[in-house]
């Protein structure tokens, strides 16, 4: 582990990045795996996952797990969650940065419908997410 992650935080922390596959996800991966942190990345595109894992885990020697599911599903997150390895089980930092992108003309251009899916992919990405992470043991003894 890097000094500043001690410097920092003390520790090693756990991370856990939804929406690490591109743009403000990677970039938040990138940077806690620069501090030394364990980084667990999310997404839907396993190719890119895997891609990112051999960056960070190149670049800055940290471990990296994968999990590769559609946060919008419930049951697929929970699946994942309580799929993490025990090094990587206690999750003490959360990055709920996933969504999705649909649409990309101007607004005043854009179908609603899209607008529909991509609002409701990120509205539920938060409850779905945070719900399964704040029950671990780790998670719930922090947020007392």
């Amino acid at each position: 582990m890097s000094s500043a992650a001690y410097a920092k935080w003390g520790k090693q922390l756990t991370v856990l990045v939804t929406g690490a596959t591109v743009g403000l996800g990677a970039a938040a991966a990138r940077r806690f795996a620069h501090e030394g942190h364990k980084v667990v990345i999310t997404g839907r595109r396993l190719e890119l996952l895997e891609t990112l894992k051999t960056e960070l885990s190149t670049s800055f020697k940290t471990p990296v797990h994968i999990l590769c599911f559609d946060v919008a599903d419930r049951a697929a997150v929970d699946k994942a969650i309580k799929s993490l390895p025990a090094d990587f089980a206690n999750v003490s930092v959360l990055v709920n940065n996933a969504g999705l992108a649909l649409g990309l003309e101007p607004a005043y251009k854009a179908d609603l419908d899209d607008w529909d899916k991509m609002i409701g992919k990120r509205a539920w990405s938060f409850p779905n997410t945070n719900n399964r992470v704040i029950q671990t043991p780790t998670a719930r003894a922090s947020c007392t």
